[in-house]
């Protein structure tokens, strides 16, 4: 039992944060990054223009350019914030600076690729944006999440340089400006899902993170709810069943069925053995 506790201390000694992070300072960080003014607008012109040109050009390092230097983490981080704190005021200054950002981008991204006069031959990173799955939910979510540790970390590291790739941001909102410049619906549809996708789970994680003890609550109440309704679930290993009774497939298996006998077949795999005694075994099996 001594060494149960010893290790629990030991455990909690090694995810206990308070002694590495600066709420006030990640508070003021997060609350200045929000407005749209300023160095931001130029630095969002710069971000649209390179992100523009790196789809353009299909120019991967170009496109991570883009990424690092968009601001528009900014005003995600300070929505998660209020939500986290019950600032209504933050809140909607972070969602009116985030719609101004969007709007902009999308449309100077739109009148870049009308006016451009590069053709494109490949179009594999504006695909790249349109195709959005699960897994990019659980970068959305995780990036937050170390985003927002990095923000209150007291000494600062790259972390938020990895956030800004991972979580494309500026990218997608191009692809949407180039999907209006050849009105091509896939394009929007998915460009601009997917750039939704990263805003709202970004969002999420850092209000998670913020209200982080009672979502640690939250899942230990899951835990241990799963834990004890685990045999409540009956699982069908065999996966021919939940075909309907109409497929040609389940007609063709109930016919094997009942005309035929399948019997088991098994290997058996002796090691030290010799031909001949193998031989003979085999025999007697």
């Amino acid at each position: 039992m001594a060494k149960l506790i010893n290790l629990l201390r030991q455990f909690k000694s090694l995810v206990n944060m308070s002694e590495h992070i600066d709420r006030g300072a990640a508070n003021i960080a997060i609350r200045n990054s929000v407005p749209f003014r300023g160095p931001n607008v130029f630095i969002l012109a710069c971000a649209i223009i390179i992100a523009s040109v790196g789809l353009n050009l299909n120019s991967i390092p170009v496109i991570i350019g883009a990424m690092l230097i968009s601001p528009l983490m900014g005003p995600i981080l300070g929505f998660g914030l209020g939500l986290g704190t019950n600032d209504t005021a933050l809140i909607k200054d972070a969602l009116k600076n985030f719609a101004v950002m969007v709007g902009i981008s999308i449309l100077a991204s739109t009148l870049y690729f009308i006016i451009s006069p590069l053709q494109l031959t490949q179009q594999t990173e504006l695909l790249a944006r349109t195709n959005p799955t699960i897994y990019d939910v659980l970068i959305a979510t995780f990036g937050g999440v170390a985003g927002m540790l990095e923000n209150s970390r007291k000494e600062k590291g790259t972390v938020l340089a990895g956030v800004a790739i991972a979580t494309a941001l500026m990218p997608p909102l191009c692809t949407v400006g180039f999907g209006i410049a050849t009105l091509n619906w896939h394009f929007i549809s998915g460009a601009l899902y997917l750039f939704t996708i990263n805003s709202i789970f970004i969002a999420l994680a850092t209000f998670i993170v913020d209200k982080r003890n009672l979502f640690f609550l939250l899942y230990i109440f899951a835990f241990i709810f799963c834990f004890f309704s685990r045999n409540w679930v009956q699982v069908e290993n065999d996966i021919t069943t939940y075909l309907p009774e109409s497929t040609e497939t389940r007609q063709g298996l109930d016919v094997m069925n009942s005309n035929f006998v399948t019997y088991g077949s098994g290997r058996i795999m002796v090691s030290n053995i010799t031909y001949d005694n193998a031989c003979r075994l085999k025999d007697k099996i």
